[in-house]
């Protein structure tokens, strides 16, 4: 980046005028373009823009140059968002919710900076019970008190009103003010400050969001929303219950069981599921080892829970046992050095990874995806297109490379990761209606056979009995 253009200043970029930040920006994305493509995995799909942003974005440079800054700020949660990223509190743009504030007066520069913030919202009632955990039980109380750690984990999940959620930096400052007004209107104590927050949907009632400034606030919507919800009442009786909860666990009497948890349905489901794909085992349209093993195959688990589920990383894989694993692997002898998978593109190398007993497998599997030739996939994109099927309630063979590629995201060494939930449901749904349409197309066809058949049989002849008819053999089974 040329200095004489732009420059750090803490934790802003600053230059002299708008054009020469904006060739100081370009000039870091062309840097960014070059080592990206110097370090694309051969797997990787899609543009690295439309996954996160940062200072060399398409985005900020046109926010840049529209607001005519001289400086931007711009922090990590901001850059980790996608470009195309929406507040879920006020439901601006990602270039919207950028903002501008005036330089200070000690440095050089005169004009303004465009500050790029994502932010961590979250309930303030957090503190409390941590406080109350701290004041009852004693500094060390998760050392003394074995148990209470896991009562106050589920405890804050009951008791808070909302998950933290990322917000642009307006909506989260929005609450300050609207604290304020209930300082001024309520006379609340400042321990209610202190551990009182606004939900999103709390927010987004008072605040008027604009482009590119922070929100203007309604002291009437506040002051409507906090008395509808009967905030006074409802903070009252969580503060009773974790207090309540405290005495108890100091007494030595807590609800949480001391059994070690042991795997639920699902995590038991996961790993009958690799065990199936480790010995070739995996349900197909005319296979199920279900139907063999239990005589009731009611579903016990949820077969949607991947879309949510993040995936589990498995570990990094060393050279030295990945290079011994393919010495030694004889699927990987059969494959050769140059195999790679045909739908998500990744090397032999790349798509080694460990399994429930973290030991290195590769298990290759032969599909045919969407009905075509079969091809050898790794068991990761197996695995993926399993899981669209059985969502889809199809088979296998009827999910495509496409699908797997617009589902997942790719890495080295690891299970392929969902990338959105939305995206997800959407193939799901296509593919289901592919399925559905096939299969109508199929049926239509057998039942044109089979009447084909029927009426090239022999005319009964009186007195036959329907018994004796003769019926179609050799279809493929079909009769």
């Amino acid at each position: 980046m040329t200095e004489s253009l732009a420059q750090h200043a803490g934790v802003r970029f600053l230059a002299s005028t708008t054009e020469d930040l904006v060739a100081a920006l370009k000039a870091c994305q062309a840097r960014v373009a070059e080592i990206v493509e110097e370090r694309r995995p051969p797997h990787a799909t899609g543009r690295l823009s439309e996954f996160v942003d940062g200072i060399w974005s398409p985005t900020t440079i046109r926010a840049v140059r529209r607001l005519k800054v001289v400086g931007l700020q711009l922090n990590t949660l901001w850059a980790s968002l996608p470009q195309g990223w929406v507040c879920p509190c006020c439901r601006r743009s990602k270039d919207a919710t950028i903002f501008t504030a005036p330089i200070e007066k000690h440095v050089p520069q005169k004009g303004r900076v465009a500050i790029a913030h994502a932010v961590e919202h979250h309930d303030h009632f957090v503190s409390y019970v941590n406080h109350a955990f701290h004041a009852a039980l004693g500094p060390n109380w998760a050392r003394d008190f074995p148990a209470a750690a896991e009562v106050q984990r589920r405890l804050t999940f009951g008791v808070t009103s909302f998950d933290p959620t990322i917000v642009c930096e307006a909506c989260n400052f929005a609450e300050g003010p609207a604290k304020m007004v209930l300082w001024r209107r309520v006379k609340l104590d400042r321990e209610f400050r202190d551990y009182f927050s606004f939900a999103l949907d709390e927010i987004r009632t008072f605040i008027r969001a604009v482009p590119n400034a922070h929100h203007q606030i309604s002291e009437a919507a506040v002051m409507e929303v906090f008395e509808r919800r009967r905030k006074l009442e409802v903070m009252a009786f969580r503060k009773g219950e974790v207090d309540t909860q405290v005495r108890l666990v100091k007494e030595g009497i807590h609800w949480q069981s001391a059994e070690p948890p042991a795997p639920d349905a699902n995590a038991v489901n996961e790993s009958y599921q690799m065990t199936l794909l480790e010995f070739g085992l995996e349900h197909g349209p005319n296979f199920s080892l279900d139907q063999l093993s239990a005589t009731s195959q009611g579903q016990t688990v949820d077969p949607d829970a991947w879309i949510e589920k993040r995936a589990k990383r498995t570990g990094f894989v060393m050279d030295k046992e990945a290079e011994e694993f393919l010495a030694n692997d004889y699927m990987s002898k059969e494959l050769g050095r140059n195999w790679s998978c045909p739908c998500c593109s990744r090397s032999i190398r790349a798509a080694i990874r460990r399994n429930n007993k973290r030991t290195l497998t590769l298990q290759p599997r032969v599909v045919r995806p969407g009905g075509a030739e079969p091809q050898t996939v790794c068991i990761d994109c197996c695995t993926s297109m399993q899981r669209i099927a059985r969502s889809a309630e199809a088979a296998r063979d009827d999910v495509t490379f496409e699908d797997v590629r617009e589902v997942f995201a790719f890495a080295s060494n690891e299970p392929h990761r969902t990338r959105s939930a939305a995206l997800a449901r959407m193939v799901i749904e296509r593919v289901g209606r592919r399925a559905a349409a096939a299969r109508a197309t199929m049926e239509a066809e057998f039942s044109q056979i089979a009447a084909q058949r029927l009426a090239t049989d022999r005319p009964v002849r009186a007195g036959t009995s329907s018994a004796r008819i003769r019926r179609p053999t050799g279809a493929g089974g079909l009769y």
